[in-house]
C-alpha cells in the first residue's frame, strides 16, 4: 500500500458494546485502475455469506477465486460473488440440512423437477418455504430445458449461483435423480429402493461433481423420490416440519450417502457498513469489503476542460465494524446491530424543565419481537409530495410507523407506547388510511406476513404542555431566483417544495414583421390537488424592447393550467436579448428565461488562494445575468454536522448566487476548513468541480488540491502516530480535548 497511498487505521472498543469499530483513512489516493478493499480472514467451517437486502436477509455464495474481480456490467468473468449489503453482511449459519451427526449449509438451491404439473406444484411450495428463510432457489427441469424461471441453457451454467441442489419427482421420471442414483454403491441404491417401497417416498443425500466445467467443487444434492404426487407432497411436508421456526431440514440418519463428516459452525462474524455496499466472501472464507475502484468517471469522456476525472483520487474515510457472535444472525440480532451502527444514539445535554412532563427514563415506544424492525416514524401523510396545499404534517393529528419483517416468518408486531394512544389504524405505503386497529393498554398488535412491510398510524394523547413548532431544516433554496427548469441545471430532483405552481415561457416562438415581433405563450400550471393557485407573474425584456402584457395575473383551479399569449417587440430582427419571467410562491422567487439571438453566459476562472477556492466571474454581455455557482466535492469535504466521522476538512458554502450587470465582475469565495487529524493525514487532498449554472446551461471547471507525493515507511508512520498519541495525552492532562 505504501506505493499507492498511506493508510491510517483507527480501532475502537466501546464498553458494553459487543463490536469492534473501525475508521480507515486512505491518504491521498492517486492511482488509476486499482481496487481497494478490506479483508478479514476467518476459520469458520460450513457457514455461508448472508446479506442484508434492505427489507429482508438472503444467503449468498462465495467467490470461486480469491480477490479476482474481473467483471463487466452484470457479467462475472472471474466467477466472483460480490453483492450489495445494505447495512451489514456476515459469514455465518443461515439454513441447514441435518442428517445424523452431519450438517450441510442449505444455500442458493438449484431445484430440479421433471416437466410434470404436480411435481412442479410441489417444487413451487418448497421454493416458497426456502425463500422465506433467505434461501434463493432457481428452478430447473431435469432435462435442462426449456427453462423454468431461468435464462441459462444448462443448470451447470449456473454453478456460480448454486451451492446445493434438490432433485424431486415421482416413479423414476426425474432423469437427473436417476443419473445420480446410478453412480451410487449398490448397497445405497438397494436401501433407497427399500425405503421407497415401504414408505412410498425416500430421501438420499449425495454429491454431484460431474459438471460441464470440472473446476467447480462437488455440490451436495438432496434426492426426494415418491411413488405418486400425493406422497411426494407428503414427503416435502415432512421434510419442512419445523423449518419455518428452526431453518433446519431434518433427514433420517440412513439418508446420508456422502459418507464424510461435515459440520456447520454455530457462530458467525458480521461486518457492519456505512455506505460501503459491495461485499463478498472470498475462497477460503475471507470476508471482503470493497472500498473504491480508481477508475475514470464515465470512462474518461473528457467532461472537463482540464481532462478526465478520477473521483477516487483524494483522501478517503470509511467507517465499519466487526460484530462477532454465537448462533446465527437471527439469534444475534445482526439486523438490529446494523441499524444501531448506522443510526447511533444522539445525546444532547439540556437544562431540566421546571415542570417536566416526561419521566427521567422512558421509551417513546417499544417494538417486539426481534424479527420486526421499526424503519420510520414521522407525522402521518405526505402533503408536499401529494401536492396538498391545505393539509399539514401534524403529529398531533397522526403519527406514521413503518415496520418490516426481517426473518421471513409470520408474526405479530407488538407496539407498546409510553403514553395513552387515542386511536390507531392500518395504512399503505402511500399512507392512505385503512381499517381501525384495536388499542389495548396503550399497545397495538399488528400482523406481519413473511418479509412484509406494514404501515400503522396512531394519534397520541396531547402533551400536557404546548411547545412552539420549529422548522427542522431550510424552507427555501439558498439561491434565489430558482431556475424553474431544475433538470436542465442537473440540480438534484426538484427545488424545495417540489414546484407545485409553475409559470414558464413556451419554447415555441412565432415570428412576424420580419422577425421584429415575437408571439409567445406563458403557461401557468397548478399541481395542487385541493386548492386553487393565484398570483402574478411578471415579464422583463431588454431596454428598447416591449412586451404585452407585462404582468400576468393568474387564478388556476386544482390540477389546472392557464395559458396566456404574449407579444414581444424588439428593435431589429436580429436583436439579441433575454425574455425573463418571474413569479413568487411560498416565500421563493422563480425564474424562467428565453434567450433570443445569443447565449448569455458568464466568463469563469477558478484558482486556489491559500485556504480558499476563488471563483472569478465576469459578465461580457450587454444585459444582467443571474446564475448559480455550486461546488461539487467529495464527502470528506462536507461539514461534520452532515457526515459525522467521514469529515476531514469542510469546504463551504455548497452553493452561491450571483447576479452581474453588463460588464460587471465579482469574486466568489469557498472556504477550505482546517483538516481533522492533520498530524496523521497531512495536507488536504481532494478534487473539486465548480459548476456554473445559467439559463439552463452548465459550465464546469476543476479546482483540485494535491499535496506533494509522499510515501512513508512503517517506522516513520509509527513515529508520527506515537507523537500524535503523546500530544493527545498532554491535552487530556491539561483538561482539553482535540
Amino acid at each position: 500500500m505504501g506505493e499507492l497511498c498511506e493508510v491510517v487505521q483507527e480501532i475502537t472498543l466501546r464498553k458494553g458494546i459487543k463490536r469492534v469499530d473501525f475508521r480507515t483513512i486512505l491518504v491521498d489516493v492517486q492511482s488509476e485502475d486499482y481496487l481497494y478493499c478490506v479483508t478479514f480472514p476467518t476459520n469458520l467451517e460450513g457457514v455461508v455469506p448472508v446479506f442484508d437486502e434492505r427489507f429482508g436477509v438472503v444467503s449468498r455464495n462465495e467467490s470461486k477465486g480469491y480477490l479476482d474481480f474481473r467483471t463487466h456490467r452484470q457479467i462475472m468473468f472471474s466467477d466472483c460473488a460480490v453483492y450489495a449489503a445494505n447495512k451489514w453482511m456476515e459469514y455465518g449459519p443461515n439454513a441447514a440440512v441435518a442428517v445424523g451427526k452431519n450438517r450441510y449449509a442449505l444455500n442458493m438451491v438449484g431445484l430440479v423437477t421433471p416437466k410434470r404439473k404436480r411435481d412442479i406444484a410441489v417444487g413451487e411450495e418448497l421454493q416458497r418455504r426456502l425463500v422465506r428463510k433467505g434461501v434463493t432457489c432457481t428452478p430447473w427441469y431435469d432435462t435442462h430445458g426449456p427453462r423454468w424461471g431461468t435464462y441459462q441453457d444448462h443448470m451447470d451454467d449456473d454453478l456460480l449461483y448454486t451451492r446445493f441442489r434438490i432433485s424431486l419427482g415421482c416413479t423414476g421420471k426425474n432423469t437427473y435423480t436417476q443419473r445420480l442414483l446410478d453412480v451410487q454403491r449398490p448397497s445405497v441404491r438397494k436401501a433407497f429402493s427399500k425405503h421407497l417401497a415401504q414408505n412410498g417416498f425416500a430421501f438420499l443425500l449425495v454429491k454431484d461433481g460431474d459438471f460441464l466445467d470440472p473446476s467447480w467443487p462437488a455440490l451436495p444434492v438432496l434426492l426426494i423420490e415418491a411413488t405418486n404426487a400425493s406422497l411426494l407432497e407428503h414427503a416435502c411436508n415432512a421434510l419442512l416440519k419445523g423449518f419455518d421456526e428452526t431453518a433446519v431440514m431434518m433427514l433420517p440418519d440412513e439418508a446420508d450417502a456422502i459418507g464424510e463428516p461435515h459440520a456447520v459452525d454455530d457462530y458467525g462474524i458480521a461486518v457492519l457498513n456505512v455506505g460501503t455496499y459491495a461485499n463478498s466472501i472470498e475462497r477460503g472464507g475471507t470476508i471482503c469489503m470493497l472500498l473504491n475502484h480508481t477508475c475514470r468517471w464515465y470512462g474518461g469522456t473528457n467532461n472537463f476542460p482540464e481532462g478526465y476525472l478520477v473521483p477516487e483520487n483524494r483522501h478517503h474515510v470509511y467507517t465499519y465494524a466487526l460484530y462477532p457472535h454465537a448462533g446465527d444472525w437471527r439469534q444475534a440480532r445482526a439486523q438490529h446491530a446494523g441499524h444501531e451502527f448506522n443510526h447511533p444514539l444522539m445525546a444532547r445535554q439540556v437544562r431540566p424543565a421546571a415542570n417536566p412532563c416526561l419521566p427521567p427514563e422512558k421509551a417513546f415506544l417499544k417494538v417486539e419481537p426481534a424479527n420486526v424492525i421499526l424503519a420510520a416514524m414521522k407525522p402521518w401523510g405526505n402533503p408536499i409530495a401529494a401536492f396538498e396545499r391545505r393539509a399539514k404534517a401534524d403529529p398531533t393529528k397522526g403519527v406514521m410507523l413503518r415496520l418490516y419483517d426481517t426473518e421471513g416468518v409470520a408474526s405479530k408486531a407488538h407496539i407498546a407506547f409510553a403514553s395513552r394512544v387515542v386511536t390507531a389504524w392500518s395504512g399503505n405505503l402511500l399512507e392512505e388510511r385503512g381499517e381501525d386497529l384495536a388499542v389495548e393498554r396503550d399497545s397495538l398488535s399488528v400482523p406481519l406476513a413473511p418479509f412484509s412491510i406494514e404501515t400503522v398510524g396512531f394519534v397520541p394523547r396531547p402533551m400536557p404542555a404546548k411547545y412552539p413548532r420549529r422548522a427542522l431544516g431550510p424552507q427555501r433554496e439558498p439561491v434565489q431566483p430558482v431556475w424553474v427548469r431544475s433538470w436542465e441545471h442537473d440540480a438534484e430532483s426538484m427545488p424545495m417544495g417540489y414546484e407545485p405552481v409553475v409559470a414558464s415561457i413556451s419554447r415555441e416562438v412565432r415570428e412576424e414583421d420580419g422577425g421584429r415581433t415575437l408571439r409567445l405563450r406563458v403557461n401557468v400550471v397548478n399541481d395542487y390537488t385541493d386548492a386553487a393557485a393565484s398570483g402574478e407573474a411578471r415579464l422583463y425584456v431588454p431596454e428598447g424592447w416591449r412586451v404585452e402584457p407585462e404582468r400576468i395575473a393568474y387564478v388556476v383551479e386544482p390540477l389546472g393550467y392557464q395559458p396566456t399569449e404574449i407579444t414581444v417587440h424588439r428593435p431589429t430582427a436580429d436583436a439579441a436579448g433575454q425574455i425573463k419571467l418571474r413569479f413568487d410562491h411560498d416565500g421563493q422567487t422563480f425564474q424562467d428565461v428565453l434567450e433570443m439571438g445569443a447565449a448569455f453566459d458568464l466568463d469563469m476562472s477558478v484558482k486556489h488562494e491559500g485556504q480558499h477556492i476563488v471563483v472569478a466571474l465576469r459578465n461580457p454581455t450587454a444585459e444582467a445575468v443571474e446564475s448559480e455557482v455550486a461546488l461539487a466535492s467529495p464527502i470528506e469535504t462536507w461539514p461534520q454536522a452532515l457526515v459525522g466521522t467521514h469529515a476531514l476538512g469542510p469546504i463551504t458554502p455548497r452553493t452561491q448566487a450571483v447576479a452581474l450587470g453588463p460588464g460587471e465582475k465579482t469574486w466568489l469565495v469557498f472556504k477550505v476548513g482546517p483538516m481533522a487529524h492533520e498530524e496523521l493525514v497531512g495536507e488536504p487532498s481532494y478534487w473539486a468541480v465548480v459548476k456554473l449554472m445559467t439559463n439552463g446551461r452548465i459550465h464546469l471547471q476543476r479546482c483540485d488540491w494535491r499535496p506533494p507525493a509522499r510515501h512513508l515507511d512503517d517506522d516513520r508512520w509509527s513515529r508520527r502516530y506515537a507523537e500524535h498519541v503523546k500530544a493527545r495525552k498532554g491535552h487530556q492532562r491539561r483538561g482539553t480535548t482535540d
